[in-house]
């Protein structure tokens, strides 16, 4: 994010700054992550002039940092961490409220900030019990030069000027919309690109630049899938910085979203017909018909059949095994006739670490869950295949039942892992009529042996002929 200097290199802010006065409140980032077993949620935060600009030296960068209060149970910090899942996931529903918390937090403690630091200035917050001096509990602030986000940026690999990839100044990308997470996962933005027409989803390079620069080389030598099968990003330019550092690259950004946000951004429209809602918060359009079975049947179909082809790629890549599939890194684009859509394969971090270790856990394959140590096969996304294919039949988003989970309460945190016997009890519990045969084959995908699930061609064809008899 920044190169870190020598010294703590800070100067006073002016009154107006500690005012805001002209300056804008932008947030780029949330990371929620457990810290020493606790929940700790750090936000990036750029407060400037222009805040929808990248590498604006007149901006300043916070951070702010949330620790779970283990003294205040019902502390500010507890409201906001409470909002997050155990694996640091924020629900849809719940964004919209978190990021206004966020900033609200961020300008209560500005005008106490005593320097800000060139680099970045951590705001730790932390409610105190009353004293004799405060009759009830407040706030406090504290005020350091941000550690922890302050990483180097790598040079370009010299492979990919070679291959003749476009590449996109990040001075010219200009942000779209005042929240950080938009269609694709965290750390991804709606960006417009100087010269070029539409919008474009900006995935940034983090601190794992061996892992950005495997996810553009899959990109990079991705040919078209066949007919009726899920697709990968299609990736559009290599963001550099003026110095010729990789700061991440440009993708097709798909306006619906993913599978989550098409299900969560109609129920967030129906829960708010009297408060219209604003389309830069659901950080996505609006899909305009609720899907119906068919619908669902297709998606499901795509997704195998993508699968499939990963699986069994020819190219300079090889087989391709994702490893954290889950229904928030499958994106929907339609075509003309919103009736006319294809699903979008985005999340690929986990197929470009050596260890495949990113994996959100709510969506855990069991193997994941129980052993140790597991293989990093085609199995592996069979188990979250069938995952997806649940929560498309169920329209729940919030984890697949049966996962190892941790459940807050108060300040402990109590580790729970159920039986495969009661996971499958607990399974079809909403109103909506799924066949028969189509649960037998989401449980087939989540057996608790791998060996014995069925591969991504043989899910592709039960699909793809069940959906013709319709």
């Amino acid at each position: 994010m920044w190169a870190r200097t020598l010294t703590a290199s800070s100067r006073r802010p002016s009154e107006q700054e500690r005012e805001l006065g002209s300056r804008q409140l932008s947030l780029r980032r949330l990371s929620c992550r457990t810290h020493q077993q606790r929940l700790r949620l750090l936000a990036e935060i750029y407060c400037g002039h222009n805040s929808d600009a990248y590498d604006d030296l007149s901006a300043d960068t916070l951070v702010l940092c949330i620790e779970e209060n283990q003294v205040l149970v019902d502390a500010v910090e507890n409201r906001v961490l409470d909002q997050f899942g155990i694996d640091g996931e924020l629900q849809q529903e719940r964004q919209r409220h978190v990021e206004n918390e966020v900033i609200q937090l961020v300008e209560a403690a500005i005008p106490s900030i005593e320097r800000f630091y060139v680099t970045a200035t951590r705001i730790t917050i932390r409610t105190v019990a009353a004293s004799e001096n405060r009759l009830s509990p407040h706030l406090t602030y504290t005020f350091s030069e941000e550690s922890e986000l302050i990483f180097p940026f790598s040079d370009l690999p010299r492979k990919f000027a070679s291959l003749g990839t476009p590449t996109a100044l990040i001075s010219s990308l200009t942000r779209v919309g005042p929240a950080g997470r938009f269609g694709l996962a965290a750390g991804v933005d709606r960006v417009r690109w100087q010269e070029h027409t539409g919008v474009f989803a900006f995935k940034r390079a983090d601190r794992d630049v061996d892992v950005t620069t495997g996810e553009i080389e899959i990109l990079m030598h991705t040919t078209p899938h066949e007919e009726n099968a899920a697709d990968l990003l299609q990736l559009h330019a290599i963001v550099v910085d003026a110095h010729g550092r990789l700061r991440g690259f440009l993708a097709r950004y798909e306006p619906y979203g993913s599978l989550e946000e098409v299900f969560t951004n109609r129920r967030i429209q129906l829960q708010s017909e009297s408060d219209p809602v604003d389309e830069n918060y659901v950080g996505s359009a609006v899909f305009p018909h609720h899907p119906d079975w068919k619908m669902k049947l297709t998606w499901g179909a795509q997704l195998a059949r993508g699968l499939a082809v990963l699986h069994s790629r020819d190219d300079s890549v090889g087989p391709l095994t994702l490893r954290n599939l889950n229904p928030r890194n499958v994106l929907v684009h339609s075509f003309l006739n919103p009736a006319d859509t294809r699903l979008i394969i985005a999340g690929l971090r986990g197929a470009a670490s050596p260890t495949g270790l990113r994996f959100p856990a709510r969506w855990s394959a069991p193997e994941r869950v129980r052993r140790p140590t597991y293989a990093l096969g085609p199995e592996l996304d069979v188990a979250n295949l069938g995952m997806v294919l649940w929560a498309l039949a169920e329209e729940r988003f919030d984890g697949f039942p049966g996962t190892s989970s941790l459940i807050r309460r108060g300040s402990a945190a109590v580790e729970i892992s159920k039986s495969r016997d009661d996971t499958k009890a607990s399974l079809w519990q909403s109103n909506f009529t799924t066949p028969g045969w189509y649960k037998l084959l989401v449980e087939s995908c989540i057996e608790e042996e791998a060996s014995c699930r069925p591969n991504a061609v043989d899910v592709a064809t039960v699909l793809e002929r069940e959906l013709k008899n319709l």
